[in-house]
């Protein structure tokens, strides 16, 4: 059984041997929507046993797969995300759906991000201190007595 993904189909293939020309054809057998996200029971009377654990195996790879993209995807945008919504806070209309739990909501988040980066080995970078000087005449050194 193959499983092809064309356009916005699925479409499922079985091989068959053909005697008189001596080679496998391959014979599609159903066609399916490509948001389906498992195998329909109507289509299970048109399939063997083997050939439907092989079409549920596929449609639960390819939702791993679609979940690791979107994985991927929403940690490469998240600093973007983070700083549009930072910088919308500025707006008026933005500041004004702020509840305490929505903004506790985002603490919290953002405190598990810190926990899972950490144990996976990353840490913030070190902030250099910065020199408090009162006026340009003043030394940076301290005075010699």
């Amino acid at each position: 059984m193959h499983v092809i993904e064309r356009g916005s189909r699925i479409q499922l293939i079985r091989s068959v041997y053909d005697k008189t020309k001596k080679r496998s054809t391959g014979k599609m057998i159903l066609s399916l929507k490509n948001y389906v996200s498992k195998l329909p029971d109507s289509a299970r009377s048109k399939l063997t046993d083997d050939e439907i654990i092989q079409v549920e195996k596929w449609f639960v790879d390819r939702s791993k797969n679609d979940m690791s993209i979107l994985d991927s995807v929403a940690v490469t945008s998240l600093t973007g995300k983070i700083n549009r919504v930072a910088s919308s806070l500025e707006n008026d209309g933005v500041s004004e759906l702020l509840t305490d739990e929505l903004c506790q909501s985002i603490f919290d988040a953002s405190d598990n991000l810190k926990k899972k980066l950490r144990k996976l080995g990353f840490k913030p970078a070190k902030k250099e201190p910065t020199k408090k000087v009162a006026d340009d005449k003043q030394s940076e050194e301290l005075p010699l007595q």
